[in-house]
């Protein structure tokens, strides 16, 4: 029996893992490799990234890195700032010729900023990953007031909206984030919670203080001060 033939769409290349998205990514990524055939599409940073580790390259048949590119006119008007940061033409032609020779039996699309890439629906199934939930996050940085317009969130969320009427398949990080998206578009959500390599982070065997507690994460993202506080 042949294996399932999965295509990981991502809006970057999920190396160094120095974030929690590249490491989701990265040990997903990884678990997928053991079950079926990968073949992981990135987009490629702005100066270009240094090769993927042998661990990631390992567990994929074949790794392509896109390059950016600017949207036209039309597009950097019509599309959102989280879209314009991850274009790539050559990303969208090579996923779409893709889909049309039925290369692949799965696309895992690893966020809403590079779920265009699958143009019009088509016979081969999708997954919508979500990192998290897009046009919340945009709604409060909004009522915040910390550099996002409405322009800019209404833009998201129709994004988010207009990818949840084309695909039913979605995956979140936690049940609560996956019944936001179950009530409001009536989808499919598969919840798969964050984890830790609980060996290679053990702390050493030293007392410690009960009334501590260590946050691990950049306070430049929104979410993780909504965690800490």
């Amino acid at each position: 029996m042949s294996r399932l033939k999965v295509l990981f769409l991502t809006p970057a290349v999920p190396w160094p893992s120095d974030s929690g998205g590249r490491l989701r990514t990265s040990q997903l990524i990884q678990r997928a490799g053991r079950e079926a055939e990968v073949t992981l599409y990135s987009v490629s940073p702005p100066g270009g990234s240094p090769p993927p580790p042998a661990e990631l390259q390992s567990a994929c048949e074949r790794v392509r890195v896109f390059k950016r590119t600017r949207p036209g006119l039309l597009a950097r008007l019509a599309l959102s700032k989280l879209e314009r940061s991850f274009h790539s033409r050559e990303l969208f032609e090579a996923t779409q010729t893709a889909l049309t020779t039925s290369a692949f039996d799965l696309v895992h699309v690893d966020e809403l900023s590079v779920a265009r890439a699958l143009g019009p629906a088509r016979a081969t199934p999708a997954i919508i990953h979500h990192h998290k939930l897009d046009a919340r996050l945009q709604r409060d940085l909004s009522e915040r007031h910390l550099g996002v317009t409405d322009g800019e969130v209404a833009k998201v969320r129709a994004l988010e909206k207009k990818v949840a009427r084309a695909h039913s398949s979605h995956a979140a990080c936690s049940r609560e984030e996956a019944r936001y998206l179950e009530e409001r578009y009536e989808v499919r959500c598969a919840v798969v919670p964050n984890g830790v390599d609980a060996d290679h982070y053990r702390p050493p065997s030293s007392p410690r203080d009960p009334e501590t507690v260590l946050f691990l994460g950049t306070l430049s993202y929104e979410a993780n001060v909504h965690g800490l506080e």
